[in-house]
């Protein structure tokens, strides 16, 4: 019996070896398994029909006992190289989606380093205009006909504009910032953190 166990395990280990996938091996492992306790239970119906019943049945266990830790540790080794793979696997996922993450990164800085750029060199660059627009320097001197008086009424009139402008910003930046503190009154106190 333990020569044919002997052969059992040595045939197994054998298809191991020429096993492609896991899933053909822990098959082929659960299949061992069921025909050692078929054997087994064949054993231990021979041994109870014999006289000395109890050392032919702790016989019987032994062996059982010895064939199934042999296919149990091949199982182990199973698990763990696919443990192994999945860890891979998912080391390499984080690995792509972390140098994902970091081009689209570069993009993005490489993006907005061109759009500084731009708007520097926008604001660098003289401001082209239509030959008709007049530029600041002719506003500063009289314009075809226009006095000293009509031209300070111009800048007075700019400045009101200009004032008036500011007020409003400010009345409504007075506005936003009363609603604001209006809303924080109506909210509810926080609540106190817990006593450590």
């Amino acid at each position: 019996m333990r020569a044919l166990l002997f052969l059992v395990g040595v045939l197994a280990t054998a298809q191991a070896g020429a096993a492609d996938g896991g899933d053909d091996e822990r098959a082929r492992l659960s299949r061992e398994k069921a025909a050692l306790e078929a054997r087994f239970e064949t054993r231990d119906k021979e041994c109870r029909q014999r006289f000395v019943v109890s050392s032919c049945v702790e016989e019987a266990r032994r062996e059982r006992r010895t064939a199934l830790d042999g296919v149990r540790s091949r199982e182990r080794v199973l698990d763990e190289a696919r443990r192994r793979d999945r860890a891979e696997a998912r080391r390499a996922e984080l690995a792509a989606k972390a140098a994902d993450d970091a081009r689209r990164d570069v993009e993005r800085a490489a993006r907005a380093a061109s759009a500084a750029t731009k708007a520097e060199a926008r604001a660098a660059a003289p401001e082209k205009r239509p030959a008709s627009a007049p530029t600041r320097s002719r506003r500063t001197q009289p314009a075809n006909g226009e006095t000293a008086a009509v031209r300070q009424a111009r800048e007075e009139r700019s400045r009101a504009a200009f004032t008036l402008r500011q007020q409003q910003a400010q009345a409504h930046r007075q506005e936003a910032e009363a609603k604001a503190a209006q809303r924080l009154q109506k909210r509810p106190p926080a609540k106190p953190l817990p006593l450590p």
